[in-house]
């Protein structure tokens, strides 16, 4: 089979500017979203505005410092935001569906940032989440999703193939185990 299998254009492309997908090709390439030949981001997270399909992303390569970017679908450009001084190179992003308030939590639960500007600024948002009896863990990826008004994470842990899950039913300002 021969041709294009999905065509479209963006706001903006011209009249014949047609972008597209050719099966069965694979890809064989692609744009990072941050580059460097002396640090190696291994760990991330991104997230998508609902009502803006702006993408924010927030990752790490250091012990201490967690960088965040912003996309935008219009100009289909990254745009450098603010860092987060989490203690942890690790984080996992939720957006809030009433508001499309964006929350980073750290690797390690110790706290979680916010961002109403899409990255520009972070702003403390909660601190201790990690429930009662539960600090001797040690944590590695997290990961967050919205269930309903709740947001769930599942986190690895240092016991070799175990997650661990939280809940937090009040917006992500404290978490059950």
């Amino acid at each position: 089979k021969v041709g294009v299998e999905l065509g479209y254009r963006a706001d903006g492309d011209g009249a014949d500017d047609w972008r597209g997908f050719d099966q069965p090709n694979s890809i064989s390439g692609s744009a990072p979203l941050v580059y460097s030949n002396s640090t190696v981001y291994e760990f991330f997270d991104a997230v998508t505005v609902p009502s803006t399909g702006q993408v924010v992303s927030v990752y790490g390569a250091s012990a201490s410092t967690l960088a965040s970017s912003s996309w935008d679908p219009a100009s289909w450009a990254w745009t450098a935001g603010a860092s987060l001084a989490s203690g942890t190179y690790m984080a996992a992003l939720v957006c809030l569906p009433s508001t499309e308030r964006i929350i980073a939590f750290t690797g390690r639960l110790t706290e979680a940032y916010y961002t109403d500007d899409l990255g520009v600024t972070w702003t403390q948002y909660s601190t201790h989440l990690e429930p009662e009896g539960s600090t001797a863990l040690t944590y590695g990826r997290t990961r967050a999703v919205m269930v309903g008004e709740d947001i769930a994470l599942a986190v690895d842990s240092a016991v070799a193939g175990t997650m661990v899950q939280f809940v937090s039913t009040d917006l992500g300002m404290t978490m059950t185990h």
